[in-house]
């Protein structure tokens, strides 16, 4: 997701909901970017902030962010989550992130955009839509 915040800030949490997961073993990472011109650009911070869920996980995921040091300037910004591993239990589906689904908000004219890519150093993609992530930040001193 391309996002923007008002004002300079330390994130702390991020959330969101799966709704269908197919995946065994699933690994991911998150990752934060500058963003220009609506594209993620240059990654923000100096850690690597990767999760599990459990096999088959469905419901909330609440990532506790606030020892990997993710300062947010006022503006655009990117929020990524890349599939590092998984075994996927259903083939046939073509859901996101190889295998979850995220109960997506869908709006022609939203103001967000869904970034994508298929490979890590691949070609970025944009939907006009929005998928519910939920931001906690601490305004920067």
């Amino acid at each position: 997701m391309v996002l923007n915040s008002r004002y300079d800030c330390q994130v702390e949490r991020l959330s969101f909901y799966i709704k269908r997961n197919f995946l065994q073993n699933a690994k991911f990472r998150l990752t934060f970017y500058t963003a220009e011109k609506g594209w993620p650009k240059a990654i923000l911070g100096d850690k690597d902030f990767n999760f599990d869920l459990p096999d088959g996980y469905e419901g909330w995921v609440d990532l506790d962010l606030s020892d990997y040091g993710v300062y947010l300037k006022s503006g655009d910004f990117a929020v990524t989550i890349t599939l590092l591993e998984g075994k996927h239990n259903n083939p046939d589906s073509k859901s996101h992130l190889g295998g979850l689904e995220l109960p997506m908000s869908i709006s022609l004219f939203s103001r967000y955009t869904v970034v994508s890519r298929e490979h890590a150093m691949g070609r970025w993609f944009k939907d006009k839509m929005t998928i519910p992530f939920y931001l906690e930040t601490v305004a920067a001193k």
